[in-house]
């Protein structure tokens, strides 16, 4: 009796984790997008328009590819500013000093350097986790239980042998892609 429940307890909470993770974005045609996952890093922030409830609740920022932000991660504040400004003066047409440029370039540069920190780590903790996931999920279909799941009528159903192979060769896939 006891796996049975077991396995309840573990799809449910894969269930409840899943209906967290939802985002909202319009694509470069202008389609409204719904995904689990992040929109990919071309679109822009104003076009995300929901984002994924579990980090909105505790508070903390998310960046455009799901991971979250500290202040104190954030990329220098004056660096976008300094970029904007840059090309503002070399739009009007006004020379620029020299050493402002190269000041505005160097400020720009930091900028796309903690940026790309910053989404180096993202990637990071989310292969981290789909890692955990994969293989908490390769252990359940590799221990024998019997593995239950929710049709579309609502129904419940037990995997057969076919349909757990199926799904040991996703969480495989799954464990090749995001454990290194």
């Amino acid at each position: 009796m006891f796996p049975k429940h077991l396995v309840f307890c573990v799809l449910a909470a894969g269930a409840c984790t899943a209906a967290l993770a939802q985002w909202k974005w319009v694509d470069k045609d202008g389609r409204t997008v719904f995904s689990d996952r992040p929109p990919p890093a071309d679109v822009p922030a104003k076009s995300i328009q929901q984002r994924e409830r579990a980090a909105a609740a505790t508070g903390k920022m998310v960046a455009p590819d799901g991971g979250n932000l500290d202040a104190a991660q954030l990329p220098d504040s004056q660096a976008q500013p300094a970029a904007n400004s840059l090309a503002s003066k070399v739009h009007s047409g006004k020379p620029v000093a020299p050493s402002e440029l190269a000041t505005l370039r160097q400020k720009a540069s930091e900028a796309a350097a903690n940026q790309r920190a910053l989404d180096a780590t993202a990637t990071r903790q989310a292969q981290t986790e789909n890692c955990k996931i994969a293989r908490q999920s390769l252990a359940m279909l590799n221990s024998g239980v019997r593995v239950r799941k929710t049709n579309a009528a609502g129904e419940r159903e037990f995997l057969d042998d076919a349909q757990r192979d199926a799904e040991r060769r996703k969480a495989n896939e799954m464990v090749a892609q995001n454990c290194l």
